[in-house]
């Protein structure tokens, strides 16, 4: 047997394994909830529409460790709301829009924004922006 054919005698069985493995994920629908389970729903499921996020794509920080950046945001139909920056909570979105003053690190990668809005039972939806710092 040659290399390519002990490859594919290999990678075949492999791939097999993954098909079938990757049909028993359990939720079709990504709806399934749990105590503690992160379920994200579209608008039209939750009653819960993020109308506005706000935040510059990019912003300088001239030498600095950290700068800080605005951000706007507006929900409707939420019980409640909170905003990320970067999988870090930010206080001060006790209201349903308003701005929110912050912190992001000076660095080469990407912070991630989001806004997510919660109805009474839990389910969210969620809008993420990016913004990246200019060293």
């Amino acid at each position: 047997m040659n290399r390519r054919h002990r490859h594919l005698v290999i990678a075949i069985p492999l791939l097999a394994g993954g098909l079938l493995l990757g049909g028993c994920s359990g939720s079709s629908s990504g709806t399934k909830e749990s105590t503690k389970a992160t379920v994200t729903t579209t608008p039209a499921a939750t009653g819960v529409e993020v109308t506005s996020l706000d935040v510059v794509p990019s912003v300088e920080c001239n030498g600095k460790t950290s700068v800080d950046i605005s951000i706007g945001y507006a929900v409707e139909g939420a019980a409640r709301q909170e905003l990320y920056v970067d999988g870090r909570k930010v206080d001060g979105t006790e209201q349903a829009s308003g701005t929110v003053t912050t912190w992001v690190h000076c660095d080469t990668l990407p912070h991630t924004i989001d806004i997510v809005g919660y109805d009474a039972r839990d389910r969210h939806t969620t809008l993420e922006k990016k913004v990246t710092t200019n060293l």
